[in-house]
């Protein structure tokens, strides 16, 4: 389906990675409206997103499977080889990074049942960056078993020149688009506030009328 045929109001937008990117654009154009567990970790494989949401983000950033990889700026890389996701704000280099992690699980426990709790709920619109159409139909299935009351999935992808183009991959509820990448990690601003227009978030007695 075409980027611009999911636009519309959704009970939510939600990140999927996979970078920072998604939940910083959708933070600054005002449709992220609470904090997902996979909006400030680096997710490169989404066969292993959809294999997390599967799982209901059970075992996410488990302590048993946490290796200090690196450093950045002023906190640790931190990675949770059993989904291959990557942190990089949430363990600061001013303590031990396994005292930290207490805090860290919380968030992160609380972030992925607001994520539950709200994908079961209304109509939800799923973004994610960089995805090919193979993994895009993974994370479709998957998403199908927590968001039963109807959800679309936009995939943007990055091309190297300065035009947005429609890609028509042929499923349903799978939109796609490239767009410029950007100078930095936060992307094209005026790019995405080019293919978000028309999205919108609902409030609680209204939601888009096209069929999800």
């Amino acid at each position: 389906m075409r980027w611009y045929d999911c636009a519309g109001a959704y009970k939510a937008f939600i990140s999927l990675g996979t970078t920072c990117q998604t939940a910083y654009q959708l933070r600054r154009l005002g449709l992220r409206r609470f904090a997902g567990p996979l909006d400030w970790l680096i997710s490169r494989n989404a066969s292993d997103v959809s294999r997390l949401i599967r799982n209901r983000f059970d075992g996410l950033l488990d302590a048993d499977r946490l290796q200090v990889v690196g450093v950045a700026q002023t906190y640790y890389i931190v990675r949770d080889t059993g989904y291959n996701l990557e942190s990089y704000h949430d363990f600061p280099l001013i303590q031990s990074w396994i005292d930290a992690y207490p805090d860290v699980a919380r968030k992160l426990r609380r972030r992925a049942q607001a994520l539950l709790s709200t994908s079961a709920s209304g109509p939800i619109c799923f973004v994610r960056i960089e995805t090919s159409e193979s993994e895009s139909l993974q994370l479709h299935g998957a998403l199908a078993s927590i968001a039963p009351r109807g959800f679309r999935l936009l995939v943007v992808n990055f091309k190297d020149d300065y035009q947005i183009r429609h890609e028509d991959w042929g499923f349903p509820g799978i939109a796609s688009v490239s767009i410029p990448r950007g100078f930095d990690w936060r992307g094209s601003d005026s790019a995405w506030r080019e293919i978000m227009r028309g999205f919108s978030v609902a409030d609680s007695h209204f939601y888009s009328t096209k069929k999800l």
